[in-house]
């Protein structure tokens, strides 16, 4: 039985980083639809800074990426059991869920959105999956990526970029992958899937590879280079300009997470970690993302319970 209480880590008011804090808060409890999860693990994503731009009703509990074990459900629940290992992205709605967050020591979630963690597979591995790969997904099929075709992803080094590079070349079978990264970085890209590299510090890549690309995901707002970039009759994705018309937010659905699911299972896509924290150094962990040096994701440990 989960306490009645729990710590979580918090966004209090609107904006500033100095208005994130660890508080100890009631525990939510779980809908007719929903299920109660003991955090495992937790991960931090770009959005996560971005949530104070909204009419949000604060404070809210920061986080989207969740792993952790089943220890409730609702009642309408079938799909999932207490004792479960599971992993998943809680929010339908990327920005603005009333929804508990997932760095704390519990949450709620839909049920239809969290799957079983593969046996081999660690709770901080599955916790740093879901946003970033649900979204290279969403963001290709809108594209209608497909096998043969040359794919542009720029900032191939970040939580988004880095999965996004497996699966552009493991999933969708693309012909050849660009991507954009500062020279220290070529290596890691390469690693994950990178077949050509424009060091954006030193180089122009709208110039570099000017009507190249079949398909192109902006991860990093450049959108005006990433136009150049994609051939006339390719098509584009933006994660990161919400003025753009190519704009995609990414909306978690039931199958979209059974795809990723069987993609974690299979081995096709791996997790790329930065560095893992521990619960009580969230706020650092939240600067460091704010700087925009990753390399793959941030995790938050919440419990070894």
């Amino acid at each position: 039985m989960a306490p009645t209480t729990m710590k979580a880590f918090m966004q209090i008011e609107k904006e500033g980083l100095d208005n994130f804090v660890l508080k100890e808060v009631p525990t939510p409890q779980p809908a007719a639809d929903q299920v109660l999860i003991q955090v495992r693990a937790a991960a931090l994503n770009p959005v996560d800074l971005k949530r104070g731009h909204l009419n949000e009703e604060y404070p809210i509990v920061v986080g989207y990426d969740v792993a952790g074990i089943v220890v409730a459900i609702g009642e309408a629940v079938q799909n999932v059991s207490v004792g479960d290992r599971v992993f998943g992205d809680i929010m339908r709605d990327s920005m603005g869920s009333k929804f508990s967050g997932t760095v704390a020591e519990y949450c709620v979630s839909p049920a239809d959105l969290v799957f079983p963690i593969p046996d081999n597979t660690t709770f901080e591995q599955a916790a740093a999956l879901p946003v970033a790969a649900l979204t290279a997904i969403q963001c290709f099929e809108y594209c209608s990526c497909k096998e043969g075709d040359n794919v542009f992803i720029s900032g191939g080094a970040g939580g988004v970029g880095i999965h996004a590079l497996q699966i552009a070349k493991h999933v969708f079978k693309a012909g050849s992958v660009a991507t954009t990264a500062s020279s220290a970085k070529f290596d890691f890209v390469r690693q994950y899937g990178a077949d050509v590299i424009v060091d954006y510090r030193n180089e122009d890549v709208a110039q570099k590879l000017k009507g190249w690309a079949d398909v192109v995901l902006d991860c990093v707002g450049d959108v005006e280079a990433a136009q150049q970039v994609v051939k006339p009759d390719g098509k584009m994705s933006t994660i990161v300009d919400g003025s753009s018309s190519s704009f995609q937010m990414l909306k978690p659905t039931n199958a979209l997470m059974q795809k990723l699911a069987s993609l974690l299972e299979e081995g096709k896509v791996s997790t790329v970690i930065d560095t893992v924290y521990p619960l009580d150094q969230a706020q650092e962990a939240l600067k460091n993302l704010a700087g925009g040096r990753a390399k793959g994701k941030f995790v938050i440990t919440v419990s070894s319970k």
